[in-house]
């Protein structure tokens, strides 16, 4: 990660995946550059690279980390939502809801991704 950011690649405009082996140092620089961490939580498991609720990506308010998914070849389907149970399961003590809303720093991140990938009229998941 350092090598990247002395580099001056990681910005805002990066969308790094996974990241579950990265150092707290990591996910802190990552934040300061405004680079968004994409977690997948089953292609994770499948792959045995790690776990994002091992690693606290879900409570880092300085590195955003929503939540997506992989390939087929890494999980038997492409469902958001397969990803959000399994995430649920893997890290029962976050609040469900902090997995969707937008007002926290995950939330901003999942916004901008929309954007990023021009999906910004696709919907949002709101409490209620």
């Amino acid at each position: 990660m350092q090598f990247l950011d002395d580099s001056g690649f990681l910005d805002a405009r990066v969308l790094a995946v996974h990241g579950v082996q990265m150092t707290p140092a990591d996910l802190q620089r990552l934040g300061a550059r405004g680079t968004t961490l994409v977690t997948c939580p089953r292609s994770n498991g499948h792959t045995g690279a790690g776990r994002a609720a091992d690693r606290g990506l879900l409570r880092r308010p300085a590195c955003a980390s929503p939540i997506g998914t992989d390939s087929l070849a890494s999980a038997p389907d492409l469902n958001v939502f397969a990803e959000l149970a399994t995430m649920r399961a893997l890290a029962p003590s976050v609040p469900a809801a902090s997995l969707l809303d937008e007002r926290d720093a995950a939330g901003r991140a999942r916004a901008r991704l929309r954007r990023r990938l021009r999906h910004d009229r696709a919907g949002q998941a709101r409490r209620g």
